[in-house]
């Protein structure tokens, strides 16, 4: 499952490995969740290497719609609303 939270303020700490973001008092979030990616029980390496490709898009895809979330428009949110609220 990949996920990523946004958020309109906050403190990044940029000497953490992992750039951790602390948000500010009363900050504004927003959390998206892509579709589930399934591996099968007896996915050999190839698919196990595409699975994790098609991870990596994914997560690179909703990090960007969610970090750009407070500065998109109205129209831009509703259309994500919209892909985001349907599940396969």
């Amino acid at each position: 499952m990949v996920f990523h939270i946004g958020v309109d303020r906050g403190k990044t700490f940029t000497k953490t490995w992992d750039h951790f973001l602390l948000p500010m008092p009363f900050a504004r979030t927003v959390i998206l969740f892509a579709p589930p990616i399934y591996v099968p029980a007896d996915a050999d390496q190839q698919m196990l290497e595409g699975k994790h490709a098609e991870m990596q898009r994914e997560l690179e895809r909703v990090r960007d719609i969610a970090e750009a979330w407070f500065s998109l428009s109205d129209a831009d949110r509703e259309k994500y609303r919209t892909e985001f609220a349907r599940r396969p």
